[in-house]
């Protein structure tokens, strides 16, 4: 898998169409639906329709079309997906990578374990897994739409829900409704100045980076949480790839158990890019607003709001 370093930013994969052809994706465990760029239309046979594109953070952009789903490989295996593909305006860039989003229409389907330390993204059986190994378990439960949600009490506060989203990939480890966060606040101190941030919907965000947070029996550092208005009101938090990635992930799909084993309290340190590494296949942005630091108060690049 792709990543611009171990401790944050998008995962990756590379797969191929039918042809050959490579498309470089997103794996986005926060987003029921594959998505390509538009600029693959054109290899997707007659579109059957439109419908508004609405990313949890971008409810405005755009419409999407809609096609019958092209066969996507990883090396030479045919992966099973959804019945149908959804195309969208995107701009790969160093900030925005990837041609479209792997989603859980796909990833659904299988065992996945994200190993950050060794830059791996790989798929495993789902019935042979030595789960001794594997870390902590928590029942995944993909709702009606297909998200990767999760409920356990990972703030001290008692059990909640969160959405595990590895299409979060911007600066922050976690997005926290507003009372969970000043719980936080008021049980752990925060250095350095208040975070603010402004995400493409409109909606405002401010965050804090705490030296120091003990989440179920583990010591965290340098975790950087935000508070936002979530939706639906029922999912108390985000969880970001600033936080994943210092866990070895296993998500076994087929039999809704998650798995986390913390490798890092704090972000990985900087290593060789996991662009040198590659995903195993089966035997699935951020845009930057004006950085103004200022007393008390520093701007971060806005969420990412889809590809």
């Amino acid at each position: 898998m792709d990543r611009p370093s171990r401790s944050e930013g998008a995962i990756v994969v590379k797969l191929r169409l039918e042809d050959g052809e490579e498309v470089p994706l997103k794996v986005d465990t926060g987003g029921p639906e594959t998505i390509l760029d538009e600029s693959f239309a054109s290899k997707l046979g007659p579109r059957i329709g439109t419908k508004p594109a609405a990313f949890a953070f971008n409810l405005r952009a755009g419409a999407q079309g809609i096609y019958r789903a092209p066969k996507l490989y990883a090396g030479d295996t045919e992966l099973l997906t959804g019945s149908q593909v959804y195309t969208v305006k995107s701009a790969a860039s160093a900030s925005q990578p990837g041609k479209g989003i792997l989603g859980m229409d796909c990833l659904r389907h299988y065992c996945i374990q994200f190993d950050f330390a060794a830059g791996k993204m790989r798929f495993l059986e789902p019935d042979h897994l030595d789960t001794n190994e594997l870390g902590e378990p928590f029942l995944i439960n993909m709702g009606p739409q297909g998200h990767t949600f999760f409920d356990a009490d990972l703030l001290g506060q008692g059990k909640m829900r969160f959405l595990l989203d590895t299409g979060m990939d911007g600066p922050f480890d976690a997005m926290l409704a507003p009372k969970v966060f000043e719980r936080l606040l008021h049980q752990y101190p925060t250095i350095g100045p208040d975070l603010y941030m402004t995400v493409p919907d409109g909606r405002a965000a401010s965050g804090n980076i705490f030296p120091r947070v003990s989440l179920r029996g583990q010591t965290y550092t340098d975790l950087w949480f935000s508070s936002v208005d979530l939706r639906p009101r029922r999912v108390k938090g985000i969880i970001g790839m600033r936080f994943l990635a210092r866990h070895k992930i296993t998500l076994n799909f087929p039999k809704r158990t998650l798995y986390f084993k913390c490798i890092s309290s704090a972000p990985l340190a900087a290593g060789p890019s996991a662009s040198q590494h590659q995903s195993v296949a089966p035997t699935g942005g951020r845009r930057f607003a004006q950085s103004v630091i200022g007393h008390q108060r520093r701007l971060l690049p806005v969420a990412d709001g889809g590809p």
